[in-house]
């Protein structure tokens, strides 16, 4: 039991934080009145907490793994759905057509899946879960294109960094040795930039009080991020990602209550 609790430790800490998120946006709710986006993020954390209780449960009673299109996977399906759904809500407007940005989304949400299926077997699975992704990952590219929210040299950067990521990747699936660990460290180095950048980013606009309509969409950015991050990883990457995606649901929590009501 005490080796249960040690190998979960992330996800009762995750659960307790998901619970607390849960109160206090439902009190502002309350208080405040009712916004869309952050009654889809009620949706949010009701669907994390279920698959957290879902894979808790799972590995005490029978003490394997889950297996593939397990309830798990539909809830985080949900979550990529319910994630670009606040993002667009936060909008007057709805986002235009981008065909860049349309091409670009496919490409990172394929390169994901294709590796995903590679690393696991679970083919229907990472291709299922690949085209939810990809209309997250296109809502964001326009919602943050819309705000002005990432710089061109930002925008040229992650574009590089994820070719660098799938390539490095790829490479580390092909040789599977000594070379193949560097090169997956290598990639987990280009994943961890980008969540630290997306993070701090989102901290220091919080901190200073700085006016940036695109708070939202960095938020969603950093946790949409970090999750390819922890889809891509083995421990103790996975653990540190998932960690910081907790974080990530505080600083969403708390950019919604300073954006409360809002539309840009």
């Amino acid at each position: 039991m005490s080796g249960f609790f040690l190998y979960n430790l992330n996800n009762i800490v995750q659960i307790a934080v998901l619970l607390y998120l849960s109160y206090r946006n439902l009190r502002n709710l309350q208080q405040k009145g009712p916004w869309v986006p952050a009654v889809l993020f009620m949706f949010i954390l009701v669907t994390l907490l279920a698959t957290g209780f879902y894979w808790v449960t799972h590995e005490l009673m029978t003490g394997t793994s889950l297996y593939a299109f397990s309830a798990m996977d539909i809830g985080e399906i949900g979550i990529f759905l319910l994630l670009s759904a606040l993002l667009g809500a936060s909008f007057k407007e709805p986002l235009s057509r981008d065909l860049p940005a349309l091409a670009a989304a496919l490409f990172f949400a394929a390169g994901n899946a294709l590796l995903w299926g590679a690393w696991n077997g679970h083919w229907a699975q990472d291709i299922a879960s690949g085209l939810f992704l990809w209309v997250l990952v296109y809502t964001l590219i326009r919602g943050l294109k819309r705000t002005g929210s990432l710089s061109r040299p930002v925008w040229s950067a992650f574009g590089i960094g994820s070719a660098g990521i799938f390539a490095l990747q790829t490479a580390a699936f092909m040789t599977g040795s000594t070379f193949g660990k560097i090169f997956d460290f290598a990639s987990e180095v280009i994943w961890f930039a980008g969540i630290v950048y997306l993070m701090l980013r989102v901290i220091r606009i919080l901190r200073q009080d700085l006016p940036d309509e695109g708070l939202i969409g960095l938020a969603c950015a950093a946790s949409t991020w970090i999750v390819c991050t922890m889809y891509m990883s083995s421990n103790p990457y996975y653990i540190i990602a998932d960690l910081c995606n907790t974080i990530t649901f505080v600083l969403l929590l708390l950019v919604l209550e300073r954006k409360w009501g809002e539309t840009v």
